[in-house]
């Protein structure tokens, strides 16, 4: 499992013409089936896990000999639909999840490239988007009621937003109008065997596919205080120069004290063993902002915080005195 990474600042046609009576008559164990593992899982949002999965993923499927994959077994259809194996032949398969059990409607996939397509993408909290494709299955191999293996990826990227305070548990902190502006929303996504790619880049992306992302209010109990911190995660888009992205928010202040403050923070980092100011596929990203008091209270020049000047008494020395030792009989 790939670990959090935390940042301090702030991924129909039949298969034949055969009628309904001819399919029931086909031996079960050449039915096509599948078993599936998800790899590399990547907490708001829904994610995809091997343990959640079960057979809520749509399957593209063609078969063909050489370069030629006419022959269809599945076209963007739930994995439990039924096809058979045809003897002789080798297939292609390709398959996705958007979130457990979600269908992209046009999703594509290229037999002869082994390309998964999923055009103008927008990520949703509960859709953690997967895919996989297989290589060359030959239908012989499986004919006998083996199962297809298929692993799984993560297209997207987690990012969650932390917010702290030093501030005492009488003054209590709310977060709202929470956003990550200028970030890409939409885009289009390619898989192909395990190579991921989001395309148009985020500095070529239309301004309608950079609109970013919006986080819901934040806070704990209505109050975010010392040693009481809120987050929230959202699925993004994976891209690069996030550095040149930034996330604001309010801060507003109650109890003892009153106040409210509207804040900026980068969204740059740099950390040995990922790839800098980058969010990658797959990995889950936890920025974290400190938010303080002095900065959000109303009239601080009116205000006196509470300080203190720590001293320590000294120790004293005594005189030395001289014992005599006497031996014990």
């Amino acid at each position: 499992m790939k670990k959090s990474i935390y940042l301090l600042g702030m991924a129909v046609a039949a298969l034949s013409s055969c009628s309904q009576s001819d399919v029931v008559e086909m031996p079960d164990s050449r039915a096509i089936g599948f078993s599936s593992f998800v790899n590399n899982n990547v907490r708001d949002v829904t994610e995809v896990e091997t343990g959640t999965i079960g057979t809520g993923f749509y399957v593209f499927g063609n078969y063909g000999t050489g370069d030629s994959w006419t022959g269809q077994a599945f076209n963007n259809e739930i994995s439990t639909s039924t096809y058979y194996w045809q003897a002789g032949q080798t297939y292609r398969f390709g398959a996705y999840a958007d979130g457990v059990n979600g269908k992209i409607a046009d999703a594509s996939f290229d037999a002869s490239t082994q390309t998964l397509t999923f055009p103008s993408y927008k990520p949703g909290d509960a859709n953690d988007l997967i895919a996989a494709t297989t290589g060359d299955i030959i239908a012989n191999d499986y004919i006998s009621g083996n199962k297809v293996g298929l692993t799984f990826k993560h297209l997207l990227s987690q990012v969650k937003l932390t917010f702290t305070t030093d501030a005492a548990a009488v003054y209590n902190m709310t977060i709202t109008e929470v956003k990550i502006n200028g970030a890409v929303s939409t885009s289009t996504a390619t898989y192909t065997n395990g190579a991921i790619t989001w395309n148009p880049s985020k500095a070529s992306e239309a301004s309608t596919g950079k609109e970013g992302y919006t986080y819901d209010a934040l806070s704990n109990e209505a109050k975010i205080s010392s040693g009481v911190s809120c987050s929230q995660s959202k699925l993004v888009i994976p891209q690069s120069e996030t550095n040149s992205l930034t996330v604001t928010f309010t801060a507003t202040i109650s109890g003892e004290a009153r106040g409210e403050a509207t804040f900026t923070a980068n969204l740059g980092h740099t950390i040995s063993g990922i790839t800098a100011d980058t969010w990658t596929n797959g990995y889950r990203y936890n920025y974290i902002a400190n938010v303080p008091l002095e900065k959000v209270i109303e009239n601080p020049t009116g205000k006196v915080k509470i300080e203190f000047t720590p001293t320590v008494d000294p120790w004293e020395d005594e005189q030395n005195t001289n014992v005599t030792p006497n031996k014990v009989p």
